[in-house]
């Protein structure tokens, strides 16, 4: 996983966008389709170290062996958004899969003004 972060002009608000390679990650084959479940959390924290704020969010895949082969040559995005006020922050997004338990996490330092 690879984290991106635009924060939004004029808004309080951050997209945390998360970068997948599908290739890596493990599904289960059942009913010809490739099933995954993954569980995303993105934090904000401040210059501190401190929690700020973040979300968790799960998203379910059930893809057709066609979907699956064209998500292999593409990385996939999940974005969410986090309220932020004006300040230097890390966002830290972790992304776990079902299947095995295993965990990505990427950091990135940003400033909102």
């Amino acid at each position: 996983m690879i984290i991106d972060a635009a924060p939004q002009g004029g808004t309080a608000e951050v997209n945390v966008i998360a970068h997948l390679d599908v290739s890596k990650l493990n599904f289960d084959k059942r009913d010809g389709r490739r099933n995954q479940s993954l569980t995303f959390l993105a934090a904000l924290l401040d210059a501190n170290g401190t929690f700020v704020t973040g979300k968790e969010w799960h998203v379910d895949l059930s893809l057709k062996e066609s979907t699956y082969l064209s998500f292999t040559h593409k990385a996939v995005n999940v974005t969410l958004a986090l309220p932020a006020t004006p300040g230097k922050y890390t966002i830290r997004g972790v992304v776990e899969e079902s299947l095995t338990g295993k965990m990505s996490a990427a950091s990135l330092p940003i400033e909102i003004n």
